[in-house]
């Protein structure tokens, strides 16, 4: 920008030297209208310009954003067992995430359409579009492999789960297993108890016709 301006005040001085220099009347007035068309070229340069790196910032804010989040879900995804995180905050991060790249995407390609059409040759702006190009395609890259290790951390989870959950059936069902082993127990234990009880009274084996009354 503080080259633009640089520029804007060179042509000036230029014309400013060449206006003194003409003298009056006509060329006078000729230099004028030069100089009053170079300033609006200038003024729109400088507005064009600046708009592009307004949106190169957005783009490399986006940028710097991205990786914040791809650096807290890279560690998630590197954590051994079932992450300490909820799963749904990682859903939110991977949201805000294809968010912010669709936005540079769209964003990269507005800024190229607008700079290839306003007949503009700058090296040095032409350079910085290409790297936050380059920057926003390695870390799409970088993100892709991230969500992918997400998604096998999952399947172990979800492996896991299924595991456990099939552990709990299996106790459950040995649980029910030994509840009914004890209660057949139990009734058996008084069956013994009451034949026991029964063969052991002589008298109530008479009273219930179980004995002769003359056995005993």
């Amino acid at each position: 920008m503080k080259n633009f301006q640089l520029l804007s005040l060179i042509v000036i001085a230029a014309l400013a030297l060449g206006f003194n220099s003409c003298g009056t009347g006509a060329a006078e007035e000729s230099l004028k209208q030069e100089n009053d068309s170079l300033r609006n070229v200038i003024v729109n340069l400088e507005s064009s310009v600046d708009g592009y790196f307004k949106e190169m910032n957005e783009i490399a804010d986006n940028i710097d954003r991205m990786k914040s989040i791809e650096g807290y879900l890279d560690h998630q995804s590197n954590i051994d067992g079932i992450s300490t995180d909820p799963s749904q905050r990682i859903q939110d991060n991977l949201d805000v995430l294809n968010k912010l790249m669709e936005e540079n995407n769209e964003k990269i390609k507005n800024l190229n359409k607008k700079l290839q059409n306003s007949g503009i040759k700058i090296s040095s702006l032409q350079k910085q579009i290409a790297k936050l190009t380059s920057d926003n395609e390695a870390l799409a890259s970088e993100i892709v492999n991230v969500k992918r290790r997400l998604e096998e951390q999952n399947l172990i989870i979800a492996s896991q789960a299924d595991s456990i959950n099939s552990m709990i059936d299996k106790n459950d069902a040995l649980a029910a297993q030994n509840e009914e082993t004890t209660n057949k127990l139990i009734q058996t234990t008084d069956e013994l108890y009451e034949a026991y009880y029964v063969m052991g009274t002589s008298k109530e084996l008479k009273a219930q016709g179980i004995v002769p009354k003359g056995i005993g």
